[in-house]
């Protein structure tokens, strides 16, 4: 298990540095888009699920409960880590001008979704207030800082996603003597 934990974390790791790559080219608008999040959540559940299925096949078809949620969970924990090493590569060393950027666009979305609310003006430029004064979500503490919220929320996905994934034998199964030679 740990081989096909690592290689999969990996790949998954690499496809989010993939999707990061792409999204960051098309520009900060697809950063920071709805849209982009649920295609990107749609992707990665379907990845964990073909991966668990896979492993399951490949050992006998068989898989509990415990052990699906232990391969999805580091699987998404090792994928973390990597996309999460590379964030903070694009937002301090690539371009360090990008967290502003994303700031500001996820503001006007902000206020776009308050008006499309009829929220009061003076709401609005409050939250503005507080949106703009805050810009540390980017900085590197900050991004240590949230690894262990985004292992709970891993830890969560893991349990949901075992479920598709479990598939225990037939209860009543036996086993003859023939089909467990002494050694």
């Amino acid at each position: 298990m740990k081989n096909f934990v690592l290689y999969g974390g990996i790949a998954l790791g690499l496809l989010g540095i993939i999707v990061t790559g792409i999204t960051y080219f098309i520009g900060v608008e697809a950063m920071v888009s709805l849209w982009t999040a649920g295609i990107e959540l749609v992707l990665f559940v379907g990845l964990y699920i073909y991966l668990g299925l896979r492993f399951r096949k490949l050992h006998g078809g068989y898989l509990s409960y415990k052990d699906s949620f232990t391969l999805i969970f580091f699987m998404s924990v090792i994928s973390y880590v990597i996309t999460g090493l590379f964030l903070i590569l694009l937002y301090h060393v690539i371009n360090p001008s990008l967290p502003e950027k994303l700031q500001d666009a996820t503001i006007q979305k902000a206020v776009a979704w308050m008006q499309k609310f009829d929220v009061p003006q003076d709401k609005i430029d409050e939250q503005i207030g507080k949106m703009q004064g805050d810009n540390s979500q980017f900085s590197i503490g900050s991004q240590l800082r949230s690894i262990p919220i985004s292992f709970i929320i891993s830890a969560i996905i893991a349990l949901l996603l075992a479920l598709f994934i479990r598939k225990n034998p037939p209860p009543f199964q036996t086993n003859t003597l023939d089909d467990n030679p002494p050694s």
